[in-house]
């Protein structure tokens, strides 16, 4: 019993380490992929399909698999499945899929390339059976690029449909801060199955930088959890969040709702009047090892130096804080819009020409 106990952690803890893992490159050219989503059993889901091209594309042909559990939704009309242009494809685009209930053929074709170099470029419905298992994947195979004379294979890849019911949340209030200012964010769990470990990654805009050893654990969590964070290429934070205890004590997080963890961000004058703190790839496990996944979250923030604008006065000089509209603070007005901060407190816009 011990040891099947101990099978179990470890397999919960290796998944999110699997999660952590990065898709395998694409060949030159094009790749196709589905971004995770949610579907209820009995219910149905529309499924986007991206393309990353770094050369022109106006035709796509490609096969995609259903795993047990979905089936796609019919056009009516013979083999035909319900499927659509996006905005990267719609005008004149001819959209096709066809095939069985789980196999379906793709062929796009357009006279002119698809606009843009990522992003989804068409979209069918799915629907799923009332046993659903809590993940599975669809697969993307043989599908091929082609402008003219040119074609470009994309290698095969796999995308994520999750059971509603192994969905979780995890949120953010807004954030309100002015350069130069630390403050500390709470990241809030709403989750209905009992949870043992958990992942996500965090993206922070231009001007506020996080402190990973910041990271603190709420009253939810016990004194066995520690905290894992890297810094990935694109800039994002990686926290992983587990224990491995051998003791007596819980091993899951306490509760269903409420703060998770905290940690601490600083703001610099390269913070933007408006931006945005993105959570992603969210992905946790139960003490069974089943999984648990999150949809993506925007967390609002707002640079209380650049509001409460009182409008445009004529040009002067200033000796108060200085700041270019993206932000960036300055030692004197630049040509065009300038933000001043002044010492009571007050925050005008200068013009100067």
């Amino acid at each position: 019993m011990k040891h099947s106990r101990m099978i179990r952690r470890m397999s919960a803890t290796a998944l999110l380490f699997a999660a952590s893992a990065g898709a395998m490159m694409a060949q030159e050219g094009v790749s196709v992929s589905i971004d995770r989503f949610f579907i209820a059993p009995g219910g149905t889901a529309t499924v986007y399909v991206n393309m990353d091209n770094d050369v022109d594309v106006s035709s796509v042909t490609g096969t995609i698999v259903l795993p047990e559990g979905l089936s796609f939704v019919s056009a009516g009309e013979g083999n035909a499945k319900v499927c659509a242009a996006t905005e990267r494809s719609q005008q004149g685009a001819l959209v096709q899929l066809t095939g069985t209930e789980t196999v379906g053929k793709l062929l796009v074709t357009d006279s002119k390339p698809l606009s843009g170099n990522s992003g989804a470029f068409f979209s069918f419905d799915v629907e799923a059976a009332e046993e659903l298992p809590a993940t599975s994947q669809i697969a993307l195979s043989g599908f091929k690029g082609a402008r003219g004379t040119e074609a470009y294979v994309a290698e095969e890849s796999r995308g994520m449909a999750v059971n509603e019911d192994n969905k979780i949340t995890l949120s953010m209030a807004d954030v309100t801060v002015a350069p130069g200012e630390k403050t500390t964010l709470s990241v809030n769990l709403a989750n209905t199955a009992e949870l043992q470990n958990l992942q996500c990654d965090i993206t922070m805009p231009a001007g506020l930088a996080i402190d990973t050893e910041s990271l603190a654990a709420t009253e939810r969590l016990n004194d066995t959890y520690s905290f894992r964070t890297a810094t990935l290429a694109d800039g994002r934070v990686r926290v992983i969040l587990y224990t491995m205890s051998q003791n007596a004590v819980q091993r899951v997080i306490s509760g269903n709702e409420g703060a998770l963890f905290t940690f601490g961000v600083t703001a610099t004058e390269e913070l933007p009047e408006t931006a945005n703190i993105k959570i992603s790839k969210i992905v946790a496990a139960s003490p069974e090892a089943v999984g648990y996944y999150g949809e993506d979250a925007l967390v609002g923030v707002t640079n209380s130096a650049l509001t409460g604008i009182s409008g445009v006065e004529a040009q002067g000089r200033y000796s108060e804080e200085i700041y270019t509209v993206g932000g960036v603070r300055t030692e004197t007005t630049k040509q065009g819009v300038n933000i001043i901060r002044k010492e009571d407190g007050t925050v005008v816009k200068v013009y100067k020409k």
